[in-house]
């Protein structure tokens, strides 16, 4: 039996606004599987959440709230890891991530490191064991680890776990060294 959500044919409201779905996965804390549902505006500037449970067979729709993304940012791409819903921003440069915990369904913003700011950044998101958001780039054959953690302010941030030199990998994989690799002008 079909659902249909939104208007045929494409995702985009006939009023500015976009709708987005992700799907939820059982949790260890015995969160049911269901779907959330994100509308937003084109810049981001509130959204609201909706979230479909298949325990109840129904929507719990949240207030709408402002999502932190300053004028002059937009949207690149999305990504769901574990626990979390991560659109990432740019304006000239990538700068944050926004960040929707699928536990409280609340909005926060994350800056990224200072080093990873840059135009096209190469950098993953993901989340370690213990359920934290992770952060992890390559710049300049160092691949570099970043965990979130809460500073003194309660305000949670990447701060640097590991690097790693990629010389020594990098010739063990492909059996040649990375400056063989850097084409030569």
């Amino acid at each position: 039996m079909a659902l249909f959500l939104h208007p045929k044919g494409h995702r985009d409201m006939p009023d500015g606004t976009s709708l987005e779905f992700h799907t939820l996965f059982p949790g260890e804390g015995q969160r049911p599987s269901g779907v959330v549902c994100v509308r937003h505006d084109y810049s981001w500037a509130w959204a609201r959440i909706a979230v479909f449970s298949s325990d109840t067979m129904g929507w719990q729709i949240f207030p709408e709230t402002a999502t932190l993304v300053p004028e002059g940012f937009e949207f690149t791409t999305h990504t769901m890891v574990g626990g979390f819903i991560c659109w990432e921003f740019e304006g000239v440069i990538t700068e944050f991530i926004l960040v929707l915990n699928t536990d409280t369904f609340q909005f926060s913003r994350m800056d990224l490191p200072a080093p990873s700011r840059e135009a096209d950044p190469k950098f993953k998101i993901g989340q370690t064991k213990d359920g934290r958001l992770c952060f992890v780039n390559e710049k300049e054959h160092t691949l570099s680890v970043w965990i979130s953690a809460a500073g003194d302010d309660g305000v949670e941030r990447f701060v640097l776990h590991k690097m790693f030199l990629l010389h020594a990998s990098f010739m063990e994989v492909t059996n040649c060294s990375a400056e063989d690799t850097i084409s030569r002008s």
